[in-house]
């Protein structure tokens, strides 16, 4: 994530913490919420969820 960070790719950012964490449903729920037509991406807001998906539960 941090290279497409630096990249300044935020829908690839985005795609891949549903890669990281493709069972999760919070995870699932912001990413579809990002990618929405029209929406702006929020990488630093799917980082936030998928790293609380990390401390809520094992995968």
């Amino acid at each position: 994530m941090e290279g497409a960070a630096v990249a300044g790719l935020p829908r690839a950012q985005v795609l891949l913490a549903r890669a990281i964490r493709p069972h999760d449903a919070a995870v699932g729920e912001a990413v579809d919420a990002s990618l929405r037509p029209g929406a702006t991406p929020d990488p630093d807001g799917v980082r936030k969820v998928l790293l609380e998906a990390f401390t809520r539960e094992p995968a």
